[in-house]
């Protein structure tokens, strides 16, 4: 019993330690994309494919820059919530 206790306690400890995923929505050579870590995307489908695999738990960020069209910053939103993100959050960047 002592040990199942143990295990429980390092699952929950390792749970806490996920930072949520930033993804950044930005213009770059005059196209919009989606920026994941050193991920470059733009398209929707393979955003949703790439962020499907993630860890819902902590959440993701979806940081949107000017000048990007709003569909294509929503479309992030929408993505993270089809592939079960409970915890989406959308921040305006600012300079």
């Amino acid at each position: 019993m002592d040990a199942l206790n143990e295990l429980k306690k390092t699952l929950n400890i390792q749970k806490q330690e996920f930072e949520p995923q930033i993804i950044t929505v930005t213009m770059l050579d005059s196209l919009p994309t989606y920026v994941l870590g050193e991920q470059v995307i733009r398209d929707r489908t393979k955003l949703a494919v790439i962020i499907a695999k993630l860890p819902h738990d902590p959440g993701i960020i979806i940081r949107v820059e000017d000048a990007v069209p709003v569909g294509f910053a929503v479309a992030a939103v929408q993505e993270s919530r089809n592939a079960g993100f409970e915890r989406v959050t959308y921040v305006p960047a600012s300079d």
